[in-house]
């Protein structure tokens, strides 16, 4: 994990700049889950709790209704693409929403950004490497441990508070098994966000 953080810091950016086109699609997916019922409507839902004042319009609630919404939207028959990681729309939804609402409410510049999406998305693709080729496991869990190095490397710039984060993960989310492709994927992604951020904000 150490050379894949060091990688993706050192890299030039010219050669990742294709990232941003993950940040792209998968926003366009979390509007459109924002604008109508798709599958659960789970970040609709909650977008609507918030404006009832039922739920805060903080920080941990964006990341978790605007990646949702982007996966409500994937499960329920959006005509639009996603960005994949490790062949899952899903997975490429929670290694990317968290770091672009928190890259957007950091208002980072546009680098850092690129390659904090980028260490997110190649830490989700090293995890998962370590998966057997078929697995109960919902994969993702492991795709939100990308993105929880990705927020953990902007919110302190250091490997040790992403190693951290992914530690507590583990230990908190491991568990969760896939019942197969369906718009309950969307509850599992908003629970892995929540995870993410909380074990980011312990790591710190």
């Amino acid at each position: 994990a150490q050379e894949v953080f060091d990688f993706s810091m050192n890299v030039e950016l010219s050669k990742i700049q294709f990232i941003m086109e993950a940040a792209e699609l998968n926003s366009a997916l979390s509007q459109e889950g924002l604008r109508t019922d798709y599958g659960l409507h789970i970040g609709r839902t909650l977008q609507k709790q918030i404006e009832q004042g039922l739920l805060g319009n903080d920080l941990l609630n964006r990341l978790i209704v605007e990646t949702t919404a982007a996966s409500d939207a994937r499960m329920g028959g959006a005509s639009l693409p996603a960005m994949s990681n490790s062949g899952s729309g899903n997975q490429g939804i929670a290694a990317t929403m968290p770091v672009v609402v928190l890259a957007r409410h950091l208002q980072v510049e546009h680098e850092k950004f690129a390659r904090a999406l980028f260490l997110s998305h190649l830490i989700a693709i090293y995890i998962h490497s370590k998966l057997p080729k078929l697995s109960a496991l919902c994969a993702v869990t492991t795709a939100s441990m990308g993105s929880a190095a990705g927020i953990a490397w902007l919110l302190s710039g250091k490997f040790d508070t992403i190693s951290m984060a992914i530690n507590s993960m583990i230990g908190d989310i491991s568990g969760i098994i896939c019942d197969g492709a369906a718009n309950s994927c969307a509850m599992k992604v908003s629970t892995s966000v929540s995870s993410a951020y909380k074990a980011v904000l312990m790591a710190l």
